[in-house]
């Protein structure tokens, strides 16, 4: 739920700034709600509409996966939060993803497999992830479906995004700083079949916090990174074909099942623009969230120290020992010294999406929720829906809602309630055009 309350904020805090260039676009609303839960759930990583109009919840938060049915009431938990059962759900947070039929996927991470569970949530199978000893370390699928970049084409085909991992042990410093400041990711696909995994496309991705070393013996570690980035995101519909948004005009590349890509043109947007005041406070409020968490999250890498053996009863008295990271006393936070880019360097506009902005419904449709928009009234989410043909319309959400997931024929589920009390969810229609 982290990334979709930092969607609602976003859109919310710029909405209100948006000009008057979309007041002629047509904007539908969503109706109410038909039906809600009576329960809550702490947080939904993702839903799973099967047969006979249940749903699959995976509530993150409680570590449960729940089965609602058609008025969403509760049918069962066949993955709780209890240790030590087949049907545990594990420590982590899992994805889920949707598979072919009725089926669904999540990942074991430290088994290294995949996970297929049935129609009712229960776990059926473990698949091995379909690699060779030629694929890349890059391609770890059962680590990268946790980032909920990933989609399912209709041969059963996974798509993930790539990563290069940090933890070689013969990279040096200068390919961990360029590792960690990379702004470009690939698209790739997996086949369980062929046991290969190919790739489909290049997004740009935000960089990440880029470690500068020490400007002096002894100094504060430095670090930098990018007050806003410009990133594209993407999903996979319901027949395989890929939607990418890229973010610096806005418009849609579409790649079919078949390989064959064509493009949308440039999406409505209200640009807003920064301004070097707009930087400035940018870079400000970077350096007061990030100078803190680092110092304490480097800290908290080291081994933490015991004290003298003579404290302890030692024979040798003021040497020092250390002991786990997870023991001992905690460590002060270390030094550390944000250092911004060059104003020049920073956008000169508010990026048009987010990480995480893009998802696919159950008919063919790419919905995309921009960083602002003039429709917004009450704060109300308000969705750009676009398919591969080029049909457009956009939607504007019941206030203080968020999408959960879809379901076939237009079915939509929401979010309504908060992380202090929970969430409860309800369903709706997106009405035909």
């Amino acid at each position: 739920m982290k990334r979709t309350f930092a969607l609602i904020l976003g859109a919310v805090a710029l909405g209100a700034s948006a000009g008057q260039a979309q007041q002629a676009i047509t904007v539908v609303d969503l109706p109410p709600a038909t039906a809600k839960s009576a329960f809550t759930f702490g947080a939904v990583l993702g839903i799973r509409e099967v047969s006979g109009g249940k749903v699959l919840v995976n509530d993150a938060v409680r570590h449960q996966m729940k089965l609602l049915d058609s008025s969403l009431a509760l049918v069962n938990t066949p993955l709780d939060s209890v240790p030590g059962l087949a049907s545990s759900y594990g420590a982590r947070p899992l994805p889920l993803v949707r598979y072919l039929g009725d089926s669904s996927l999540t990942s074991d991470v430290e088994a290294g497999t995949l996970l297929m569970l049935g129609p009712g949530g229960q776990v059926a199978r473990a698949v091995a992830s379909p690699y060779v000893q030629s694929v890349p370390p890059y391609a770890n699928l059962t680590g990268m479906m946790r980032l909920n970049a990933t989609g399912v084409d209709d041969r059963g085909r996974i798509l993930f995004q790539g990563y290069v991992p940090l933890t070689k042990p013969d990279m040096t410093v200068a390919e961990r700083v360029a590792a960690l400041s990379r702004d470009t990711v690939l698209i790739l696909r997996a086949d369980f079949e062929s046991r290969r995994v190919d790739t489909v496309a290049r997004i740009r991705n935000a960089g990440t916090t880029a470690l500068m070393g020490r400007a002096s013996e002894g100094g504060p570690v430095r670090f930098s990174s990018m007050p806003v980035s410009i990133v594209d995101v993407w999903a996979v519909l319901s027949d395989g074909t890929v939607g990418i948004v890229r973010g610096q005009d806005y418009h849609v590349d579409w790649i079919s099942p078949d390989g064959t890509t064509h493009s949308t043109s440039k999406l409505p947007f209200d640009w807003k623009r920064l301004t070097d005041e707009d930087k400035r406070r940018l870079i400000d409020s970077v350096r007061a969230d990030q100078v803190p968490r680092l110092g304490a999250a480097m800290a908290q890498s080291q081994p933490r120290p015991q004290g003298s053996d003579a404290d302890a009863g030692g024979a040798t008295a003021g040497a020092r020992t250390s002991v786990p990271r997870e023991q001992g006393p905690p460590r002060p936070p270390m030094a550390v010294e944000y250092v911004p880019p060059a104003l020049k360097d920073i956008p000169d506009y508010y990026p048009s999406v987010r990480m995480g902005a893009a998802m696919a419904d159950r008919d063919g449709n790419l919905w995309i929720l921009p960083n602002s928009s003039a429709q917004s009234r009450q704060g109300e989410l308000v969705y750009d829906v676009i398919n591969p043909q080029g049909s457009f319309r956009r939607v504007r959400l019941p206030v203080s809602r968020s999408i959960a997931g879809f379901g076939k024929d237009g079915v939509v589920y929401l979010l309504a309630g908060n992380r202090s009390i929970g969430f409860n969810m309800e369903r709706t229609r997106l009405p035909r055009q």
